[in-house]
């Protein structure tokens, strides 16, 4: 009986580590994919304390990690160019009103940006991005593109003659739908199926579809 007593906090301690042992790699796999033991600046900060930041940063890694390696090597200084000029505008989000919507909507460009390349596509069951998908709508002038980004809650990156914009997942009784307020108005981007509806501010809303579906 006394062995007994004297075995039970050795095996509860062993059962405490096994289960810290267990936890430990999906807590890992939550963080971003650098150290956040020393952060460099606001920026780095505020990625290491959110859960959706932390996932947008692991996967501009992940498409980075393979642009970069992929057999366009001719592209490789650009996109290391590319990449430097990107943090750097990632690390200014501090000047910002909204500090944290700055860094998720560079991310959300980022992820748009290198999903375009494609060495960056090779693996696409292994990341939380989709796109960019061309849409065809017969009434806008230009190329429209989209690239979700399902992070958690998730955006989408809408791209037009204008420009790029990063939209705001929301959520809708069908389909799937994203919007937001932006400094020239209001945006929003709603898609079931093929199908998708296009407004954006002073001009008139466009119906859309899926160009690459067949």
């Amino acid at each position: 009986m006394e062995q007994e007593t004297l075995m039970t906090p050795f095996r509860l301690t062993l059962m405490a580590l096994a289960l810290a042992l267990a936890a430990a790699p999906a807590a890992w796999a939550a963080g971003p994919s650098f150290s956040c033991a020393k952060p460099a600046g606001q920026a780095e900060r505020l990625v290491c304390e959110d859960a959706e930041l932390a996932q947008l940063d692991r996967e501009v890694a992940r498409l980075y990690g393979l642009a970069s390696t992929g057999p366009q090597a001719r592209r490789h200084p650009e996109l290391k160019a590319m990449q430097r000029g990107w943090l750097k505008g990632r690390d200014d989000c501090w000047k910002r009103d909204d500090p944290r919507r700055c860094v998720r909507d560079e991310y959300a460009l980022r992820i748009a940006e290198l999903r375009a390349l494609p060495d960056a596509r090779r693996e696409d069951r292994r990341g939380i991005a989709v796109g960019p998908l061309p849409l065809r709508c017969p009434t806008v002038d230009g190329e429209v593109t989209v690239t979700f980004v399902n992070s958690d809650p998730g955006a989408a990156v809408l791209k037009t003659a204008q420009g790029s914009v990063v939209l705001d997942h929301q959520v809708s009784a069908s389909g799937a739908r994203y919007g937001g307020r932006l400094a020239d108005g209001d945006y929003l981007l709603w898609n079931k199926g093929r199908e998708f509806r296009l407004e954006r501010p002073g001009l008139p809303a466009a119906d859309c579809t899926d160009a690459a579906a067949r």
